[in-house]
Order: structure tokens, then C-alpha cells, then sequence
């Protein structure tokens, strides 16, 4: 695991020629049969700093943002999102915090979802819904595919 890019590597993520050095060395250690952890940090708008080079041979890239809703005080909360998936394939995001009164981790359902249905209900497109509420499609999809799931559960059992 390599925590951070830059503390690590320690150049100018925009140059091209360090970049293929990188690379070169984190596909040595992938065809050696280690599975590699590659740490970096958004820059202030939110996206990698520096070229997307470094993604190029990436399996998959996640990233980390603040739950909707959360507060100071509201303790380590997260929405992980999958921003690549190699191979067409695609993997849902979740949503999750910690708990520090029962030290255990658990998916936690977002504050969203019921405002998704209606609208959902109403005809609305994903990607309206996703404008309306200010979160990406994928968030709308997995909460649609959510619904969806438990939907065909209890429709099952009647």
C-alpha cells in the first residue's frame, strides 16, 4: 500500500516522463503477484491532482466524499463511489459509518432515497434527479436498484 502518491513517489504528477517510471515499477510489483494500494489525494475541486496518467492501469479507482447530510459531530461517515471498474464491469457504492459506542463499521442508508422514489415515481429520468439533489447518477442508480431489489423480495413472498 502506497500512502500518499506524492509522499511516496514524490514528483511532479504533471510530468509525463515520471509518470511512465511509476507505472513501469507499480506494473513490476502487479505481474509479481502483489496486489497494489495506491493512496492519493483530490485536489480542490474535488478531482486527482495532476494527469490521469497515473489511472491508465488502475483495476479500480474509488473515491471517498462526505456522506449527504453529514455534520461535524456526526462521526467518520462516507459515501464510497467506484469512479472505474475494469473489464465494463461496474460495482455498486455504498454508504457507511462507524459506530464508536459499538466499535463496528455498517452501511448506512442515504438520507435521499425516500426524495429518489417520489421522484423516480413521478417520471423522472435519472439524471434530472440526480441534477435536482446535487449527487452523481450513480447515486440515484444504486438507490433505484436498492428499491428495486427489495421490491422483488417482498412482492416473492406474497
Amino acid at each position: 500500500m502506497f500512502d500518499t502518491l506524492s509522499s511516496i513517489f514524490r514528483f511532479d504528477t504533471n510530468d509525463t516522463d515520471n509518470w511512465a517510471n511509476v507505472n513501469d515499477f507499480l506494473r513490476r510489483l502487479r505481474f509479481a503477484g502483489y496486489c497494489v494500494l495506491l493512496v492519493h489525494h483530490a485536489g480542490k475541486n474535488n478531482t486527482q491532482r495532476g494527469r490521469t496518467d497515473g489511472d491508465d492501469h488502475l483495476d479500480v479507482a474509488i473515491q471517498l466524499e462526505k456522506r449527504s447530510g453529514w455534520a461535524p459531530g456526526d462521526g467518520l461517515q462516507f459515501e464510497w463511489r467506484y469512479e472505474k471498474v475494469r473489464h465494463g464491469a461496474w460495482l455498486a457504492g455504498f454508504e457507511a459509518g462507524y459506530d464508536k459506542t459499538t466499535k463496528t463499521w455498517a452501511v448506512l442508508e442515504d438520507d435521499r432515497t425516500d426524495k429518489v422514489l417520489e421522484m423516480l415515481a413521478a417520471g423522472d429520468s435519472q439524471t434530472k434527479i440526480a441534477r435536482a439533489l446535487g449527487c452523481n447518477q450513480s447515486t440515484v442508480s444504486r438507490i433505484k436498484e436498492k428499491a428495486d431489489k427489495l421490491a422483488k423480495l417482498n412482492g416473492s413472498r406474497e
